[in-house]
């Protein structure tokens, strides 16, 4: 079942009667982060049901008509975007030390510059997927003495050896780090596991002919390479929660001025960025912006001979391969330019997300 905001008594309320579990889905999870406590003026205990829903565990609650609720199962799923300015005010220390934060994963993938296709998801694909859903949904727990029981879906031999290469390899990232970070390793440990489960079933719902009872090699492998992807945006985010408001405004800059460049087709001299970009005004303001850009890692400088016609040495930015456009470079004038810089002036920074 799916809900876009509730109470928490409400939600242990759907819960009973969606015995397999719920998700919460917020376009804005501000207001899920801000909810709590909202209504019984205690945000320590919906914190409390959230950090329990994270391992399915057992809840109750009393309601105000007087009838007790107790769920054996409270799995409750969250997702949704959030600004990083506004989760960094809503993660105080508090819910840091609880272990929130950990609990989430986060993703935060650089801007890119828009482009138009006329690429639509095929019908194939559109069936594909809802046989897939269909399929998930018809999972069902065992019975056992009437009540309802989780299955047990065991590793493969193969599985398994991959997965005690991660758990050692992970550990010793772990215990070289403090802080949040290894909070949320400790919780990156055990989602390689959560994420062969899904995947599991993801496969057998497509039709794979698997073993329903055990997890193979393949899947495992998917779901380690997963958790690394994972590694790395929670490393970004957490930088990003650590940032001051000049260290956001000055790494905002810096993406605005990577879209412009590859929205040049990758390459611009120190002229095209004073021409384009509406907040830089001089060369020395464009080479340090650029070289901002080279000491992360977005990009190189190029240096150009002169030609046998003579003239002055120049050298060019260039930025990294994954960032390049594929249209040919144009340059714009700042009287008229419809760049990512202007695009980003008419977007406010509440456009920049994190996915949760």
């Amino acid at each position: 079942m799916l809900i876009e905001d509730a109470t928490v008594e409400a939600l242990v309320a759907a819960l009973e009667e969606n015995p397999r579990g719920l998700l919460v889905a917020n376009d804005e999870l501000s207001s899920w982060l801000g909810s709590m406590g909202r209504y019984n003026g205690t945000a320590a205990a919906d914190e409390s049901f959230f950090l329990k829903a994270y391992g399915g565990r057992s809840h109750s609650v009393s309601r105000r008509s007087g009838r007790s609720i107790h769920v054996r199962s409270a799995a409750c799923w969250i997702t949704g975007t959030i600004q990083p300015g506004v989760l960094q005010r809503a993660l105080g220390v508090e819910r840091r030390e609880s272990g929130l934060l950990a609990r989430l994963l986060l993703a935060h993938p650089p801007r890119r510059p828009k482009q138009w296709t006329t690429d639509s998801i095929g019908w194939a694909t559109r069936e594909d997927f809802v046989r897939v859903m269909e399929g998930l949904y018809g999972l069902r727990h065992e019975l056992v003495d009437g009540r309802q029981e989780s299955q047990v879906v065991r590793l493969s031999m193969a599985a398994e050896e991959l997965f005690v290469a991660f758990y050692e390899r992970h550990g010793r990232e772990l215990i070289e780090l403090t802080g949040d970070l290894a909070a949320a390793w400790s919780k990156l440990e055990e989602t390689a596991g959560r994420l062969a489960l899904i995947f599991h079933e993801a496969r057998l719902a497509a039709g794979e002919r698997i073993n329903s009872g055990e997890i193979d090699a393949a899947t495992m492998a998917a779901a380690i390479e997963l958790v690394g992807w994972f590694k790395h945006e929670t490393r970004r985010v957490y930088r990003l929660l650590a940032e001051t408001a000049e260290d956001r405004a000055t790494r905002q800059s810096g993406e605005r001025l990577e879209v412009f460049v590859a929205g040049q087709g990758g390459t611009v001299a120190v002229r095209d960025v004073i021409a384009g970009v509406r907040s830089i005004e001089d060369a020395e303001q464009a080479e340090e912006a650029l070289q901002r850009l080279v000491e992360a890692g977005r990009g190189r400088w190029i240096e150009r001979r002169t030609t046998d016609k003579g003239g002055r040495p120049t050298r060019v930015f260039s930025l990294k391969a994954a960032g390049v456009s594929a249209q040919p470079p144009k340059t714009s004038a700042k009287t008229s330019c419809a760049d990512a810089d202007t695009r980003r002036e008419a977007e406010p920074e509440t456009q920049e997300y994190i996915e949760i």
